[in-house]
C-alpha cells in the first residue's frame, strides 16, 4: 500500500532540455494522456516561437522543456523520489535547475521540500516549533 502525497511547485531548467535529452524521460506526457507520473510533467515551449501555433504539452523535436512542473496533486508515490532525483542528476552537468517542489503527506505535519539550485538537491523535512523555539512533539499534532 502506498502513501499518498500532494504536490506543488516548479523546477526551472536553464538552458531548456532538447528533444534528444527529454524524449525518453519519465516526465514526458504523451499526446492526449498522462505521462509516467500523473502529478509531474515537463513544461514545453516551442524552440522557435510560431505566432498562432497551438500550444502542445507532449513535446517533440520542435519543443524544449523549460521546467518540471506539478500538473496534478492527487497522488505521489514515494518510489518517485528516486526517479525525480535521478532525472535531475542525469542532466545537472549541462543544465541548471532552480526551484522547489513541496510534498504534503496524508498525516498532519508531514511536509517535505525538494529545493534544487544548480547541482544540489536539498531535502528539508518541515518541523513545528512553539513561539519560544522548542520543537513540538509529533504525538501532539498527529491526532
Amino acid at each position: 500500500m502506498s502513501y499518498a502525497q500532494q504536490l506543488r511547485g516548479e523546477i526551472r531548467i536553464e538552458p531548456p532540455l532538447t528533444w534528444e535529452e527529454y524524449k525518453d524521460g519519465p516526465f514526458v506526457r504523451p499526446p492526449g494522456g498522462w505521462g509516467y507520473h500523473d502529478s509531474l510533467a515537463l513544461k514545453m515551449e516551442r524552440a522557435i516561437p510560431v505566432n498562432g501555433a497551438p500550444e502542445l504539452s507532449c513535446g517533440g523535436p520542435e519543443f524544449v522543456a523549460v521546467a518540471l512542473q506539478v500538473t496534478g496533486s492527487e497522488y505521489y508515490d514515494d518510489a518517485m523520489d528516486n526517479v525525480f532525483s535521478d532525472f535531475i542528476r542525469k542532466h545537472v552537468a549541462t543544465h541548471r535547475f532552480t526551484g522547489h517542489i513541496i510534498l504534503i503527506g496524508e498525516e498532519q505535519g508531514d511536509l517535505t521540500r525538494y529545493t534544487v539550485n544548480g547541482t544540489d538537491i536539498v531535502t528539508d523535512e518541515a518541523r513545528l516549533v512553539w513561539s519560544d523555539g522548542t520543537e513540538i512533539d509529533h504525538d501532539d499534532y498527529c491526532l
